[in-house]
């Protein structure tokens, strides 16, 4: 029939300009779409059948660092990064009603692998072309839409209607505090021009708050056309880590005077960088001599936005003793000790490096600060060197006087 080779004329050109809202392209796409029956009378229910697919030939990422402090070698190591979904779910409006599906699917694609899901609908009580929309979220935080023509007893040459869809050029990451400058893109999906199109940006409380103007407007949006505009987000400081949101609101008149709104998301990769410093340095006892068991207590602040984990400190310091401390996690706004217990085995002024080593969302960190421990002489060593001098002074009163004696024996004889 002409009705339905027009129709699958046209499920093929949509499929052909689906974008999705993620961040770049997504390697999972919608590869095939079926509607049983493919014309619906007012009422009717149908079955709509929706394929997902990996285009991908392989999902390996390869990462090459160093094998370790003064070796010069290089290690490289490879992870499957195969898309998972998250969620799936079909959005019917205010017309098609969705009575059923796999809602709750949540699975993993392995490379050229397809997993094809049902949605059972019902048609409203009216004709016309209806455009469900197909949310597929990924773990990544990608989103990918995808409008599903549905024609209720209606001819399909009378189709003219758009489909916005919002996209973002990536999702970071970002660090709280930060200003997070991304580019947004809207795309007409659909064979008909969206005109006195608004587009709104609000704060959901997340964190992440617009900067600038909230509202933009767009006189028109043609069929196949994609326009980017640049957005500026302030990361609040205890935004925390994970994926964050931003509701937008997008808004258009169609072709028939409908004004039409939806509501699109745009999603940030947040994550914590901590920042430690050294808060103060104690000894115990205070003040140290020669020979003392001395507890060295470095204390750390974390003054940044994310956790420090797998803290360990070590200092060079030319004394005996634990010069290694592990301290474990400090979080940000919170302070810990490094402890080491040490032995006075010398005296002096000592410059030492206090070297720091920990990790957070980022990668591994290390830093280092230069510090002075003073180690007073011991008065013992005094003493000692006095009581040396003495015995040698009464060995030679002792000795004087025994030759005296002598000396005034043999005059007498």
């Amino acid at each position: 029939m002409p009705v339905r080779s027009l129709l699958l004329l046209l499920l093929v050109l949509a499929a052909l300009a689906a974008v999705p809202a993620g961040a770049g392209a997504p390697s999972v796409i919608v590869s095939d779409v079926r509607i049983t029956p493919e014309v619906l009378m007012p009422g009717d229910q149908a079955l709509i059948s929706i394929t997902l697919t990996n285009t991908a030939a392989s999902s390996v990422r390869t990462e090459t660092g160093s094998a370790g402090e003064g070796d010069a070698r290089t290690v490289s190591t490879s992870t499957e990064i195969n898309p998972v979904i998250e969620m799936v779910t079909l959005d019917g409006g205010r017309e098609i009603r969705v009575l059923g599906g796999d809602r709750q699917y949540r699975g993993e694609l392995g490379p050229r692998q397809s997993v094809t899901l049902p949605f059972l609908v019902q048609a409203p009580p009216y004709t016309g072309i209806f455009f469900p929309v197909l949310i597929v979220r990924l773990q990544e935080g990608e989103t990918l839409k995808y409008p599903v023509a549905v024609n209720v007893n209606t001819r399909v040459t009378g189709l003219r209607q758009p489909a916005l869809l919002l996209s973002q050029s990536t999702i970071g990451p970002f660090a709280p505090g930060d200003l997070a400058s991304i580019a947004v893109s809207l795309a007409n999906a659909g064979n008909g021009e969206a005109s006195d199109v608004t587009l709104r940006f609000g704060a959901n409380g997340s964190g992440l708050v617009p900067v600038g103007s909230r509202t933009v407007h767009l006189a028109s949006s043609k069929p196949g056309s994609n326009q980017t505009f640049d957005l500026d987000l302030r990361v609040d400081r205890s935004a925390g880590s994970g994926l964050r949101e931003v509701p937008v609101e997008v808004a258009y008149t169609a072709l028939d005077g409908t004004r039409v709104r939806t509501t699109e998301l745009l999603g940030l990769d947040l994550r914590g960088r901590a920042e430690l410093a050294v808060a103060s340095v104690k000894t115990d006892p205070v003040r140290v001599r020669e020979g003392d068991e001395v507890d060295l207590v470095v204390r750390m602040d974390n003054t940044g936005t994310g956790d420090a984990r797998a803290v360990s400190a070590r200092i060079d310091l030319p004394l005996s003793g634990t010069r290694e401390a592990f301290v474990g996690t400090v979080r940000p706004g919170s302070n810990a000790p490094a402890v080491f217990a040490l032995t006075a085995d010398r005296s002096g002024e000592f410059e030492y490096t206090f070297n720091l080593s920990y990790e957070d969302d980022w990668g591994v960190h290390e830093t280092g600060q230069p510090l002075h421990l003073s180690v007073a002489s011991s008065g013992n060593a005094l003493l000692a060197t006095g009581l040396l001098l003495l015995a040698a002074l009464a060995g030679a009163v002792l000795f004087i006087a025994w030759w005296r004696r002598r000396k005034g024996g043999a005059a007498h004889a």
